[in-house]
């Protein structure tokens, strides 16, 4: 009796903080054409075999690209079977495929659920997308992720500060100081969120570092907002310095 093929078990596909394709327990290795493949398709959905073949060929001529696709289909189909989906022209990862960046996205748009030091700490350590590539979609689709983990961390150090959080908020603004440093309203949260501490040192050294920054990187001082956050420590501390003059 002829015994029934095995389905394959579904795939994962790591995009966050270095490529990886693995099946169940076990990692996957497939050449560079077909990881580009399937990381386009994670990053953007159904296309068109035109839109696949022109983004990952560019400079190829369309016949040629369209050629170097084929080739790379086949192979994706013979090495890592039922991982793409193919129809009427166009190209996906099967429905079976999970993606990582996805989940971290979902997660991204339920921060402000509960802004723990964790969730802050977990999001603050996810890499970069596909670090070591340099294409084009990819390095726009990076600039992206990195946009969306400041936001997130921009939102859950406001939502902190108001509700009594400094601690947490320190964490999130830290870390979008981190990914942004010429972020203006990053170190502003974070000099928030020391003030809110008692650490006035603390917030007059980020103000002063910024401040710095932004004048040797563009020639201009921190707005009006961050100016009358600081002010009365810069004058409180210039005040300390002219009594501490010698009187004659």
């Amino acid at each position: 009796m002829t015994q029934p093929h095995a389905l394959p078990q579904p795939c994962q596909v790591r995009l966050v903080d270095g490529w990886q394709l693995r099946r169940g327990d076990e990692r996957v290795t497939t050449p560079m054409r077909s990881q580009r493949l399937i990381a386009f398709l994670a990053l953007q959905g159904e296309q068109s075999r035109s839109v696949v073949a022109g983004s990952l060929w560019p400079t190829s001529a369309e016949a040629q690209a369209r050629s170097s696709l084929r080739a790379a289909v086949v192979q994706l189909r013979r090495d890592v079977p039922g991982a793409l989906a193919v129809r009427n022209g166009s190209l996906s990862l099967d429905v079976s495929v999970s993606v990582d960046l996805h989940g971290l996205r979902t997660i991204l748009t339920n921060v402000l659920a509960a802004p723990t030091t964790v969730l802050v700490a977990s999001i603050a350590n996810w890499g970069d997308l596909l670090p070591g590539w340099y294409e084009d979609w990819v390095l726009f689709e990076r600039e992206r992720w990195r946009h969306r983990r400041v936001m997130a961390l921009d939102l859950m150090a406001r939502r902190a500060l108001e509700t009594g959080d400094a601690d947490v908020a320190q964490i999130a603004a830290e870390a979008c100081v981190e990914l942004e440093p010429l972020r203006e309203a990053s170190h502003r949260l974070l000099t928030q969120a020391h003030l809110s501490l008692g650490n006035r040192i603390e917030a007059l050294r980020v103000y002063e570092d910024f401040r710095q920054r932004s004048l040797t990187e563009f020639g201009l001082a921190p707005d009006q907002r961050f100016e009358a956050l600081i002010g009365p420590l810069l004058l409180e501390r210039q005040r300390g310095r002219h009594s501490s003059l010698p009187r004659h």
